[in-house]
């Protein structure tokens, strides 16, 4: 394994893992549910660490593909740029999410402000993680960066039958 291909593995977790989070903090606040809220604060915890390592990947794979052909440095850097501020809100979202955990062990309800800061830097996190990834996937996929494709590439036109 390259360290292109452990930053491709690792930078997928913190895209899912924040959705699935999201989804999951949802459904406890539609069902009022203080247990499925507390599931969804673990999994903002557990993404925000599984973060710094797909962050820390991210030098490493850059050093490995900087030669390829078509590589370009400037979306290596807008990718780079944009998981830089990303990383900051995950890991406030894990920091939040860790501190309602204690709260809610030590002194019960969670306060509603608190509450609010969590949904928010969740809904922020989301929207850097999918623009990072986005990113990210237009240094080497060409269908996100407008290089035709056989799906997308101009068909031939038949040949017209000449008169005899």
């Amino acid at each position: 394994m390259n360290p292109a291909h452990l930053h491709l593995i690792l930078n997928h977790i913190p895209v899912i893992g924040i959705l699935f989070g999201l989804v999951v903090m949802l459904f406890g606040i539609g069902r009022k549910s203080p247990e499925v809220r507390q599931a969804a604060l673990f999994i903002f915890v557990v993404t925000a660490l599984f973060t710094i390592p797909a962050y820390l990947t991210g030098d490493p794979a850059e050093h490995f593909i900087i030669g390829l052909p078509e590589i370009s440095r400037k979306l290596i850097h807008r990718h780079e740029d944009a998981a830089k501020a990303g990383i900051w809100v995950v890991e406030i979202l894990g920091a939040l999410s860790l501190l309602a955990m204690f709260w809610k062990r030590k002194k019960g309800e969670t306060p509603v402000g608190l509450k609010a800061l969590i949904l928010i830097a969740a809904l922020m996190s989301a929207t850097s993680m999918a623009w990072t990834s986005y990113l990210g996937g237009k240094i080497r996929h060409p269908e996100m960066v407008g290089v035709e494709t056989p799906q997308t590439a101009p068909r031939p036109t038949p040949p017209v039958a000449q008169p005899h």
